[in-house]
């Protein structure tokens, strides 16, 4: 937790807080050339003697991904965090090769 410019937490944060979480994903191959990346992530993020629906967080994500080369893929696609408000963040990535991977 990184304090404010005065130097205090936020007092509508525990001081300590916990996630447990699973991560659950699939990863179709339509045809040789484009297939997809899904994946859920249920948790809950709390220190656990306190327990609402803020604790409750749902992670998502969606992504196309396009086969050009072995070595090149370009993925498009959406990134869902969702509690009681609803966000959605623009995601893409880039893979170059096997070994190395750069965010767009």
């Amino acid at each position: 937790m990184v304090p404010d410019a005065i130097g205090t937490l936020p007092a509508s944060l525990p001081p300590n807080t916990y996630g447990a979480y699973l991560d659950t994903a699939w990863n179709p191959q339509f045809n040789n050339w484009f297939g997809a990346e899904l994946e859920v992530s249920p948790g809950v993020y709390s220190d656990f003697t306190l327990f609402n629906t803020n604790s409750l967080r749902v992670l998502g994500r969606g992504l196309a991904v396009f086969t050009f080369t072995p070595t090149l893929q370009f993925k498009f696609g959406n990134l869902v965090h969702r509690s009681v408000g609803y966000q959605t963040l623009a995601g893409r990535r880039h893979r170059v090769d096997a070994k190395s991977r750069r965010a767009l």
